[in-house]
């Protein structure tokens, strides 16, 4: 019975000990995954606030290729309006509008679909609740307000192009 009772204390201060000891190595390994959690935010961020920028100049010189060729495509309109008596700021104002409606166009939409994209990707699901948690006003303001803005500058330059030409060489041209 002594023995029996020595043994049962040995393997409890065993077990014990490998309890401790599980325990030890799941905290320890708790910490580095929240060490490598936090990595891998940071290298996220990183890569954004590399990509970000670089999306965002990418996008204006194409803004700016298409305003570009827009206006090569339209130039006997152009010399026609100027030659009716439209003056180059009204020829100006016509190019920058149509940047500006396009931006806003575009921002809502990629909006709503990046949105969209965001609550279908989700793993937090599709309650109302969850829905109001992923939208952000601040966003959308931003989008809504920044598209048409980079729009109208990626525009600015073919636009003063466009406005800048005589009537008469381009008619001449035609």
């Amino acid at each position: 019975a002594l023995a029996r009772a020595e043994s049962r204390t040995k393997t409890k201060k065993a077990a014990e000990a490998a309890l401790k000891s599980e325990i030890a190595a799941g905290e320890n390994l708790l910490r580095r995954e929240k060490t490598h959690r936090n990595a891998l935010r940071q290298q996220r961020e990183t890569l954004a606030a590399i990509l970000v920028p670089l999306v965002i100049v990418a996008c204006a010189l194409m803004m700016g290729l298409l305003a570009f060729g827009n206006v090569k495509q339209r130039i006997a309109e152009i010399g026609i309006l100027r030659a009716i008596g439209l003056r180059s700021v009204q020829i100006l104002l016509v190019f920058l509008t149509k940047a500006l409606v396009v931006g806003l166009l575009g921002s809502a939409i990629g909006y709503v679909a990046g949105f969209g994209f965001g609550v279908a990707w989700s793993d937090l699901g599709m309650t109302a609740k969850n829905i109001a948690e992923l939208f952000s006003p601040e966003m959308l303001v931003l989008a809504i307000v920044m598209a048409p803005l980079l729009s109208g500058l990626a525009s600015w330059i073919p636009a003063m192009l466009a406005a800048g030409q005589d009537p008469a060489v381009i008619l001449q041209q035609e």
